[in-house]
């Protein structure tokens, strides 16, 4: 494929649609410069740091470093001034809330595990256990 051709296509592949509500680095170029600007080796590690660290214990959904987690990138959105699009009610002003949107969980566990393994439908192997719950 020829180079302008190229170029076109990705062009064409990246253009927000015209439908699209947040503005791109395509639509809007000063955007690029804008953060480009603000983001530092320093400020960057430090964010990773927290987000990384082995005090959120994981990020397992609906466990507290999950929760914790969610919270944290909620709240740098509030600090970059970013739109909020959750569900989440505001309690305060300035709450995060706005950035989170509330799903309802549920934990199903294993009790017991039965197995059979057949061959050529004779039974060859088969055993249950009880299943270990966390």
């Amino acid at each position: 494929m020829r180079r302008p051709a190229l170029a076109a296509l990705l062009l064409a592949a990246l253009s927000p649609s015209p439908s699209a509500q947040t503005p791109t680095a395509l639509a809007d170029t000063a955007l690029v410069g804008r953060y480009q600007a603000t983001i530092t080796p320093a400020e960057l590690a430090g964010h990773l740091y927290v987000y990384a660290d082995d005090y959120l214990r994981g990020r397992e959904t609906g466990e507290p470093g999950q929760r914790f987690a969610a919270r944290y990138l909620a709240g740098q959105y509030a600090t970059l001034g970013l739109e909020p699009r959750g569900t989440g009610e505001a309690a305060a002003p300035y709450a995060i809330e706005p950035f989170l949107q509330p799903f309802a969980l549920e934990r199903q566990s294993l009790r017991r595990l039965a197995a059979t393994v057949a061959s050529g439908g004779d039974v060859v192997i088969t055993g249950s256990s009880d299943a270990c719950s966390n």
